[in-house]
């Protein structure tokens, strides 16, 4: 990714929860679900936790809404 990213938000289906990831394993999750090639423009990406392999998942960073 080069720039055009604003970010990726996982979303828990079941609880709500919502996660993020460092630079690096949002670029390794949208590749995987090919949403990483509009890099010149900026976008936030909505994913479900379903969606993300479980080894980025671990690493994701919970959100606190308060």
């Amino acid at each position: 990714m080069l720039g055009g990213l604003i970010g990726l938000l996982i979303v828990d289906p079941a609880t709500g929860a919502m996660y993020s990831l460092s630079t690096k394993d949002t670029s390794i999750v949208l590749d995987a679900l090919n949403k990483g090639d509009n890099a010149d423009t900026q976008s936030l990406t909505i994913v479900s936790t379903t969606e993300v392999p479980n080894d980025i998942l671990n690493k994701a960073k919970p959100i606190q809404m308060n």
